[in-house]
């Protein structure tokens, strides 16, 4: 299990912030874990538009945290309705596992998808 040991090396692989629609959220790695022990990140939309991932973590579980909060985020900005927060979490915990999941077993995917979005490049 590859973790990373300091805050230095995780800072360096997480790019400093991310535009999801209309809004830049900045991307906060912190070695202290937030109140709520079970949170590996959290989402702060108003006003500063920042994501935070918490504590040390496995890099799958990392890129887990990392794409839930950014599915909070999406849902965020187009305004994607659920009844309440509860039907949010859940659908935002699946999909993210399964994104992931995705990813993890098909690594040439992202290249491909990348290709396809930014041919010129």
């Amino acid at each position: 299990m590859k973790t990373y040991k300091d805050n230095m090396c995780r800072q360096k692989k997480l790019p400093k912030k991310i535009k999801i629609g209309y809004a830049e959220f900045k991307l906060r790695w912190m070695a202290k874990k937030s109140e709520n022990p079970v949170d590996l990140g959290e989402l702060e939309y108003q006003p500063n538009h920042v994501i935070r991932l918490f504590g040390k973590q496995e890099d799958s579980e990392f890129a887990n945290s990392l794409m839930h909060e950014v599915l909070h985020g999406i849902n965020y900005i187009f305004d994607i309705p659920f009844k309440n927060s509860r039907e949010e979490e859940k659908y935002v915990r699946h999909s993210a596992n399964a994104l992931i999941t995705v990813f993890k077993d098909n690594p040439e995917l992202l290249d491909v998808l990348k290709a396809y979005l930014h041919p010129d490049k």
